[in-house]
């Protein structure tokens, strides 16, 4: 039996490692990103950001069609220290009741919600925003890290 995924730093690890080195630059389109409370700065220009990559934006409702979940800097010191809120454990209860149907490893799909720190969104946007040279969200990028 495999073990069961427990979403903790080595597994946000292993997540971000897959959208910064092995995700497509336009993996963001049309996917629903959930963001976690917590976040001291303006999560809308964040929101905006990834709207501008052809994301959705959500902070108040986690359901099954969230393909990403965004983790604050706040919620990931609080999950590091072995703190779970209700919505995380919905996230890894998803994730093992899907392991479990489909008998493998879950690699990065619109089925499977990736987990990830606001600061790899940030170097994946900023990594897309260089390749096409979108100036338009670098400028975003730039008044978000002015905050």
């Amino acid at each position: 039996m495999k073990e069961k995924i427990i979403i903790n730093e080595d597994y946000l690890n292993e997540n971000i490692t897959q959208l910064l080195n092995d995700a497509e630059l336009n993996y963001l389109y049309g996917k629903e990103v959930f963001f976690t409370a917590g976040f001291n700065q303006n999560k809308y220009i964040l929101f905006q950001m990834i709207g501008n990559l052809g994301a959705y934006a959500n902070d108040y409702e986690y359901d099954d069609s969230i393909n990403v979940f965004v983790l604050s800097d706040s919620f990931y010191d609080q999950m590091k220290s072995g703190f779970k809120d209700e919505i995380l454990k919905k996230v890894e209860k998803k994730l093992n009741s899907k392991r479990e149907s489909e008998k493998k490893p879950l690699p990065i799909t619109d089925k499977n919600p990736l987990v990830i720190t606001k600061s790899s969104l940030i170097d994946f946007v900023k990594k897309r925003t260089s390749y096409y040279g979108d100036k338009v969200t670098q400028d975003l990028i730039n008044s978000f890290q002015g905050i």
